[in-house]
């Protein structure tokens, strides 16, 4: 794709944005799968819904926020392809300490001012900092990996890692969840 946006036609735009978002908006069927499989556990403990927009929130936006990192490096040619380890060893190390960061910052939350237990406290901020950690490598990596094959990677990076994030972090936050409030 290398027309400019201006010169290419609506109907071009249209059919190279198309089959990104059909495909995404699929991904959202397999989250509500995910969700319907682990609905025992969310009527169990209701409260845990309340947290979920808050991490797959925090999820997207802190892999969005990498991967327009990495996209503008890749444009502005200050990085390239042949960075990706080094890339994903920063971001590895960056996302890990805002995780941990905004773990803190929710524990205190869950326990103090929504007055929800410890273990409720300790599954949203370790689902907090994993979701984080992996947000950030997608969003670092997807970029990479699609100048590697060629395509775009302002047209897909965001959206995928919007999408990627949301499924993985419901994922893992209902894992946690099942597992350490054994639900």
């Amino acid at each position: 794709m290398d027309d400019e946006y201006l010169d290419m036609s609506v109907i071009r735009h249209v059919c190279t944005r198309l089959p990104w978002l059909f495909a995404l908006m699929c991904s959202y069927i397999v989250t509500g799968g995910i969700i319907t499989k682990f609905e025992g556990a969310l009527s169990a403990m209701i409260c845990l819904v309340a947290y979920m927009p808050m991490l797959s929130g925090t999820g997207g936006n802190s892999g969005s926020q990498s991967a327009t990192l990495i996209i503008r490096g890749l444009a502005v040619e200050e990085l390239s392809v042949r960075d990706a380890l080094r890339i994903l060893w920063k971001e590895f190390r960056v996302s890990f300490i805002i995780g941990f960061v905004l773990s803190i910052l929710n524990m205190l939350r869950v326990v103090f001012i929504d007055h929800n237990g410890i273990m409720v406290a300790f599954t949203v901020s370790l689902s907090m900092i994993i979701i984080v950690m992996m947000a950030k490598m997608v969003g670092s990596m997807l970029p990479i990996i699609a100048k590697m094959i060629g395509i775009d990677p302002a047209l897909m990076a965001g959206p995928l890692v919007s999408s990627l994030t949301d499924l993985i972090s419901t994922l893992i936050y209902f894992l946690l969840a099942v597992n350490i409030l054994n639900l």
